[in-house]
C-alpha cells in the first residue's frame, strides 16, 4: 500500500512540475476560441495632413467643344487647369488639376457630368477624386457639390474622405475646393 501511495504522490508531483513548466509557454500561445471577445492593443496612427484650400476653374485648358459639352452624352472629354491657393495672404499657384469628364445626362437646368480628377500639387503630392458635377445650363446659377477621395500619394498617402466644391461668388466657372 505504501508503494501505491508513493507512486500516486510521484504522479501528482510530476503533473505539478509539468504544469509549472508548461504554464509560461502556454501563455504565449493564442487563447482557444471560446466566443470571448479579445481586446486589441491601440495602435498610434500618424495624423492626417491637412490639405490647403484652393480654387479651380472647372473648364481650364480644354478643347472648345469639350467646354461647351458638344461631344454629347457618353463621350469623355479631358482638360486641365490651374489650382490657386486660398490660404490667407497668398494667391499663388498651388498646382494643376487634370480632369476627364463624361456627360451622363442632359437636364433642364443642370447637366450631369461624371468626372475623375487628379489634383497635382506643386509639392509633388497628388489626390484623386471622383465626382458627379451639376453643370449649369445658360443663365442658371452654379451650385455646390460633393465628391469622394479615391486616394493620394506623397503627403496625402492613404487619403480618403470627401471633397466639397463651392462656387466662387463673382468668378464665373470657378470653385473653391475643400477636403473633409
Amino acid at each position: 500500500m505504501k508503494s501505491a501511495k508513493r507512486v500516486l504522490a510521484l504522479v501528482v508531483a510530476g503533473m505539478g512540475l509539468i504544469a509549472a513548466l508548461a504554464g509560461p509557454a502556454a501563455a504565449d500561445e493564442p487563447p482557444e476560441e471560446t466566443g470571448a471577445v479579445l481586446q486589441a492593443e491601440a495602435v498610434e496612427e500618424e495624423p492626417e495632413v491637412l490639405v490647403p484650400g484652393f480654387t479651380v476653374d472647372p473648364v481650364g485648358r480644354a478643347p472648345v467643344s469639350c467646354a461647351l459639352g458638344l461631344p454629347g452624352v457618353g463621350v469623355p472629354c479631358g482638360s486641365n487647369g490651374i489650382m490657386t491657393s486660398t490660404v490667407p495672404g497668398t494667391r499663388k499657384r498651388a498646382g494643376t488639376v487634370y480632369r476627364v469628364c463624361t456627360l451622363q445626362k442632359v437636364g433642364a437646368k443642370y447637366d450631369t457630368s461624371q468626372c475623375s480628377l487628379t489634383f497635382d500639387f506643386d509639392s509633388g503630392s497628388q489626390i484623386g477624386v471622383s465626382v458627379l458635377v451639376p453643370v449649369p445650363r445658360a443663365k442658371v446659377e452654379p451650385k455646390g457639390f460633393d465628391g469622394f477621395v479615391t486616394g493620394g500619394n506623397g503627403l496625402y498617402e492613404g487619403r480618403s474622405g470627401t471633397v466639397h466644391f463651392a462656387p466662387v461668388t463673382g468668378k464665373a466657372g470657378q470653385y473653391h475646393v475643400s477636403f473633409h
